[in-house]
């Protein structure tokens, strides 16, 4: 393994509690009045069944992929304008390595990241790991279709079938009112890796569990799609074939035994690489304790983690204490751990350094404040009684542009109290400065100055008043025909920021600041984005068939429309070729991106089995442009570093004009 291998490996074990911690909370149960918000996933769509596609339409494939205009259906503001209904489809094709379609194979469409290393990196970008919107199988001929998809950006695909190792395409992008086709999704036989479990006599453990997980899950139970299970046969012996690029996770547990995990090293993601690992299960072992409020009165219901540290095998364990605050968590390897507490109204706590059988763990709770508050009509006091308040934690030391305080999420929600007096409840808040967002419909959503909750026992009310606010409105149209452009998705954003520098989340700004909204254009083009706070705005235009526009110092006051006037889209510029490697042979499946130092426009998309790419819409200027063959089947993820400086061209790209450029990687 190299040395950078090895210390990616060692960062992350090091974050692993810290993950872990906040998995916690994110998971802790919220009484009636309060709703936890986590991700806010896209309606579901009913999904699709087998397709019965003769021949799917030619739709040209658009895999160009822009950091700055991934479209979203989210929006926090409640009256925002509901989304036109749509008729698009998505299809494409499994395929093998003979390029001869693959039936039975399971197609998940996702907005989020589905397998190894793109989960590892959304945990570090703090963006979600579920969320899959359809899924389908494959025809005969191993055809797909999705019916009913969003318009958006950046998709995630994936295919998954017992005889090859799983895969997936990202960066595939959906429109409006048409058919639009994915790129082929490449299936090969992936990696093996086969073994034994033991106890620490040497006796076969039958009927074990193994699990492969994505090595950046780190024991946490995230069960993504990627992940592999089996059982050892009456010798103790497992096997998995046909296992994808990048290292994994291997776990073996057993009734009555301690669970023990490895972290591989990485998989090359071919038939030919055969890893082994083999298990000595010790018996396990228990820690035990009790977890106690306050007034030394114990706390039912409250999740009890522990975790070893500081060792080269993972053991993990939990339990839920008892009426009287009781738990016994059993099935430890030896060594020491840290044992993590939640409870609803309490503070999360952590011992650490606890040894295993120790059953004497006392964990004193410290209960959490509950914060209530109104929201009111500005000028008449009217009670607004439809609503949601969220808490957000204030400050986290890091100015934007605008030399205003940015905020953080504490996964604190609510909705309007049942007694329809703008009343509200935030419970669970720890001590802390904070700021609560209220959004609700016909009125421009407003963020609180900071206040600061001392203790549970003194949390101070919130009175909150919400104006009518202003809009702007417009109307699209595409520059070369002049026809109207249906389904856009139009955002605001800080007309005080400038496109291209730091942009915060609106969520984040203090109330004397805009609010963000999203809309989409009707089938005339035109919008009409309401409930606007008063302030300076900027819009963000996105639609997939055209490069993403920013419209321009637009001031929006109380009780007013401002008109944005005829904003023209245009089709950007375009850059195919081939990508060859060192010997002169296609690079199938490799990676293409451009960056643009200038703007921080970026796209990639992944070359075809001949070598190819094409990138579609692509905003003028001047792009480093860089290849790289795909990691697995012999292709260290490390040395592809070396091979995008190789390639690295530039070019200047211009709107309405196609490009056309090989790139060579080096021997």
């Amino acid at each position: 393994m190299k040395p950078i291998q090895v210390l990616l490996l060692a960062v992350v074990a090091v974050v692993a509690t810290v993950l872990v911690f906040f998995f916690l909370r994110a998971e802790q149960p919220a009484p009636d009045v309060a709703v936890a918000p986590g991700p806010r996933a896209t309606a579901p769509v009913k999904p699709a069944t087998t397709p019965e596609v003769d021949k799917p339409a030619e739709q040209p494939v658009q895999p160009d992929r822009t950091t700055a205009a991934v479209a979203s259906d989210k929006d926090d503001d409640v009256d925002s304008d509901a989304a036109l209904p749509v008729a698009n489809t998505l299809v494409g094709s499994v395929l093998n390595a003979e390029e001869i379609g693959v039936p039975g194979a399971k197609v998940l469409l996702s907005k989020d990241p589905l397998m190894g290393d793109s989960i590892a990196m959304a945990f570090f970008a703090n963006r979600p790991t579920t969320g899959v919107v359809l899924e389908t199988v494959t025809d005969a001929k191993g055809r797909y279709k999705f019916t009913g998809v969003d318009p958006a950006r950046d998709y995630y695909v994936m295919a998954v079938h017992p005889d090859y190792a799983q895969t997936q395409e990202e960066g595939v992008n959906v429109g409006r009112l048409g058919e639009y086709r994915a790129p082929d999704l490449i299936v090969r036989a992936g990696s093996k890796l086969r073994g034994y479990v033991a106890n620490t006599e040497g006796d076969a453990l039958a009927n074990a569990q193994v699990h492969l997980d994505s090595a950046y899950s780190m024991g946490i139970e995230l069960k993504t799609p990627d992940r592999l299970s089996t059982t050892t046969d009456a010798n103790g012996f497992f096997e998995f074939r046909n296992i994808s690029a990048g290292p994994r996770q291997i776990t073996a547990e057993a009734d009555g035994y301690a669970r023990e995990s490895f972290t591989t090293p990485a998989f090359l993601g071919d038939s030919a690489d055969i890893h082994e690992q083999n298990f000595r299960l010790q018996i396990g072992s228990p820690i035990g304790g009790r977890v106690y409020g306050p007034q030394n009165e114990g706390i039912a219901g409250a999740r009890v983690i522990a975790m070893n540290y500081g060792a080269t095998t993972q053991s993990r364990g939990e339990a839920i204490t008892d009426k009287d605050g009781a738990f016994l968590v059993d099935g430890l390897q030896e060594g020491q751990y840290i044992v993590m507490v939640q409870a609803v109204g309490y503070r999360p706590q952590s011992h650490t350094r606890v040894q295993v059988r120790d059953l004497n763990v006392q964990i004193p709770m410290v209960k959490q404040a509950e914060l209530l508050g109104r929201v009111l009509e500005a000028g008449t006091d009217k009670p607004i009684t439809k609503f949601k308040a969220r808490l957000l934690l204030a400050p986290v030391g890091v100015p934007d542009q605008g030399n205003q305080t940015q905020y953080e999420a504490t996964h604190i929600e609510a909705d309007a109290g049942p007694e329809k007096d703008g009343s509200f409840s935030l419970p669970g808040v720890n001590p802390g400065m904070y700021v609560i967002k209220v959004t609700a419909a016909g009125y421009a959503s407003r963020t609180t100055e900071p206040f600061q909750v001392v203790d549970a026992n003194n949390p101070p009310p919130v009175t909150i008043h919400l104006t009518k606010g202003g809009s702007i409105k417009g109307r699209l149209v595409d520059s070369a025909t002049g026809n109207p452009v249906v389904g856009a998705q139009i955002s605001s954003h800080d007309g005080n920021t400038p496109a291209g520098q730091f942009d915060p989340f609106f969520e984040h700004l203090g109330a004397s600041r805009a609010t963000e909204r999203k809309v989409r254009s009707n089938d005339e083009g035109a919008f009409d984005m309401k409930s606007l706070a008063p302030g300076r705005y900027r819009l963000k235009i996105e639609h997939p068939d055209f490069t993403y526009t920013w419209v321009e110092d637009l001031n929006v006051t109380e009780s007013a429309a401002t008109d944005a006037g005829s904003i023209s889209l245009r089709v950007g510029g375009a850059l195919s070729g081939k990508v060859i490697e060192g010997s002169g042979k296609p690079a199938v499946r490799g990676w293409v991106r451009l960056y643009n130092p200038d703007s921080n426009d970026q796209y990639q998309t992944r070359t075809d089995a001949e070598g190819r790419f094409s990138v579609l819409h692509i905003r003028p200027g001047t792009y480093r442009v860089t290849a790289t063959r795909a990691v697995g089947a012999g292709v260290d993820a490390f040395d592809s570093i070396a091979e995008q400086a190789q390639s690295e061209v530039t070019l200047q790209i211009a709107d309405g004009q196609t490009v056309q450029r090989d790139l060579q990687l080096g021997n």
